[in-house]
């Protein structure tokens, strides 16, 4: 689990607005990432265990190409989906 998720056990995630979106989010955060809201409106996912490896989540599908593509980042930072 993410030390910041270990911190606040009762934070909450941050919801997308894309049902497929928000469910890889909620997917992510109940494998222990951390996700906080940017000010662009977009989710940001942390790994639990490295660091560096991070996973941008648009709010919005604003085409065909987003969905598969942010699924493929969790997919090589390790996350089943």
């Amino acid at each position: 689990m993410h030390p910041k998720r270990v911190k606040n056990p009762k934070a909450k995630r941050p919801k997308v607005k894309d049902k497929q979106l928000d469910a890889m989010v909620k997917t992510a955060w109940s494998a222990g990432w951390w996700a906080v809201r940017l000010a662009s409106g977009h989710v940001m996912c942390y790994h639990p265990t490295d660091m560096d490896e991070k996973v941008l989540v648009n709010n919005t599908a604003g085409d065909r190409h987003v969905i598969p593509r942010v699924r493929g980042y969790f997919l090589k930072a390790g996350l089943k989906l």
